[in-house]
Formats: C-alpha cells, sequence, structure tokens
C-alpha cells in the first residue's frame, strides 16, 4: 500500500489523495491489511498474476507481495494487461488449483 501510495494512478494513491488522508496516521492502519505484510504467512500454494499496464495495482506492488510469498509460488506477468484478467490466466488457475490443491 505504502509503494502504490506513490504511484501517479494506483487506485490508493488515488482514494488518499482525494480525502486528502496521504499521511503517517493512514500509512500505520493501511499495514494492518497491506497484503505485503500478510503474505509470509500464507501456507497454501500462490499463483498470481500482474498486468503490466495496470495502474490499479500497478505491477511492483504485485511482486512486492510475490517476493514474500514462502514455499509453491508463481507470478505470470502479462505486460500489455491492464487491471483485468485474461482467459489464458483463468484457465491456468484451474490448472494450478488440480495439480497442488486437488487430491
Amino acid at each position: 500500500m505504502r509503494r502504490a501510495a506513490s504511484i501517479q494512478g494506483a487506485l490508493v494513491k488515488t482514494l488518499l489523495d482525494r480525502h486528502q488522508v496521504l499521511n503517517a496516521q493512514t500509512f500505520k492502519t493501511l499495514d494492518y491489511f497491506d497484503p505485503v505484510n500478510l503474505a509470509d504467512r500464507l501456507q497454501a500454494p500462490v499463483l498470481l498474476s500482474a498486468g503490466g499496464q495496470d495502474t490499479v495495482c500497478p505491477p511492483e506492488t504485485i511482486r512486492s507481495v510475490f517476493d514474500r510469498l514462502p514455499g509453491i509460488k508463481s507470478i505470470v506477468v502479462y505486460p500489455a494487461l491492464t487491471h483485468t484478467t485474461s482467459g489464458d490466466f483463468y484457465k491456468m488457475s484451474w490448472e494450478w488449483m488440480e495439480r497442488h490443491l486437488g487430491h
């Protein structure tokens, strides 16, 4: 969240600017919900995607969460994708769940 708050166009920055609450107290509160601070607690295998043109959740914010994940993990980056998903990733997600979570 802290990183996203410095990126023009990121949803977090847009909302904090709009409400004029881009300050230390707000960051302290957001730290409780920031996925980057929770990632190391995950125990299940994780598959993430990042859109290279995503301004809502910029790729570097997704990457910072990915880097902190323990265990089995994978990230797929779609350079031209905005804040959306793709059929390719949807299919990959089902294959991932079958491989890592299926019985």
